[in-house]
C-alpha cells in the first residue's frame, strides 16, 4: 500500500520504488480532514512515464476518479518541477496546481527571525 503523503519523498529519493499498475494507496492526510474522507486506501493505479523534455512525471489515478500529477526532473536530486491534483467535489471538477517558478538556496537557519521578513518577499512568499 502506498501513502500519497510519501509519493513526493520516493520520487526524490527512488522513483523506481512507485508502483506502477494496479496498486492501494492512502490519500493525503490534508485530503483526509478537507474532505472528511474515511482513513481506508482506495484502489489506485499508478504511472510512470518519460516527458520529451528530459523530466518525468508520476501520476496516480484513483478509484474515485481523483488524479495527482507529479513532474520532476529526470536526474539526481530530481527536483519537483510542478503538481497538480485533479478531484470532483460536490459535483464540479476542481483542480489545485502548483509549479516551481524559481530555486533559491539560502542557508534558512541563518535567515528564519522575524526581521528577515523581507527574504519571504523575495520569494514571493
Amino acid at each position: 500500500m502506498l501513502l500519497e503523503d510519501e509519493v513526493f519523498n520516493r520520487i526524490r529519493l527512488a522513483p523506481e520504488s512507485l508502483p506502477i499498475g494496479p496498486t492501494q494507496a492512502l490519500p493525503s492526510s490534508l485530503d483526509i480532514r478537507l474532505y472528511h474522507l474515511p482513513v481506508k486506501p482506495l484502489d489506485a493505479e499508478g504511472r510512470l512515464e518519460d516527458l520529451p523534455d528530459g523530466e518525468r512525471r508520476y501520476t496516480l489515478r484513483y478509484s474515485d476518479g481523483t488524479e495527482l500529477r507529479v513532474r520532476f526532473g529526470a536526474d539526481f536530486p530530481r527536483p519537483i518541477l510542478g503538481w497538480e491534483k485533479a478531484r470532483n467535489v460536490g459535483g464540479q471538477q476542481m483542480t489545485t496546481k502548483a509549479t516551481r517558478r524559481s530555486v533559491e538556496q539560502w542557508p534558512y537557519w541563518r535567515y528564519n527571525n522575524l526581521e528577515d521578513t523581507t527574504y519571504r518577499r523575495q520569494l514571493g512568499l
